[in-house]
């Protein structure tokens, strides 16, 4: 039993990326996998490239006709390509500042992926988060805070947004060490 235990625990240290499950509904996010569990990845190196995906979860509509949403980014980053998922979407928006139409309706399944965007992490000393947070666009048909879906029957509402300590995801660098406060408070006793 001891031997299972240190193996979980090993695994958890060890651990590349971060899951978590969101449990609302009709809520959009950015996640680095295609089943919108993981939205942190640890120990990225100081220029390395990233596959992530904006996807709907919980969604308690059945078609998906059209959607807006924007994006801001927070370190030293890009996002260099962006791939809508449904064959035809048209973006009338600007880069960060997506206004989908959708030329035939979408069936919603609780996990949609509408974008898979491909994310460049340029931090030298990768000693830097880059963070991502989504919010409403500029100008939006309702509010500017939260993403906005056009569903069946061509009305508008509001979506929710997957937020982990204020942000939708994160990558952390290889060079980021993380702090632990009792252990800052050791090293400042040694000082006094």
């Amino acid at each position: 039993m001891r031997n299972l235990i240190t193996l979980i625990i090993a695994m958890l240290i060890a651990s590349p990326s971060s899951a978590n499950i969101e449990t609302g509904e009709n809520m959009m996010g950015f996640y680095f996998d295609e089943e919108a569990n993981v939205t942190t990845i640890w120990n990225a190196p100081s220029t390395s490239w990233h596959t992530m995906y904006m996807i709907l979860v919980n969604p308690t509509f059945d078609i998906l006709n059209g959607f807006e949403v924007g994006y801001t980014i927070v370190g030293d980053g890009m996002i260099l390509l962006t791939t809508f998922h449904h064959p035809v979407m048209e973006d009338v928006g600007s880069p960060g500042n997506h206004i989908i139409s959708i030329g035939s309706p979408m069936p919603m399944l609780q996990v949609n992926v509408l974008m898979t965007l491909t994310v460049f992490y340029m931090d030298a000393d990768a000693d830097d988060p880059l963070a991502f947070f989504i919010h409403g666009t500029t100008p939006s048909s309702l509010d500017p805070d939260y993403p906005t879906a056009l569903i069946e029957g061509f009305e508008l509402i509001s979506l929710g947004i997957s937020t982990w300590d204020g942000y939708s995801s994160v990558i952390y660098g290889d060079g980021i060490v993380s702090t632990n406060n009792q252990t800052l408070d050791s090293l400042k006793t040694l000082y006094r």
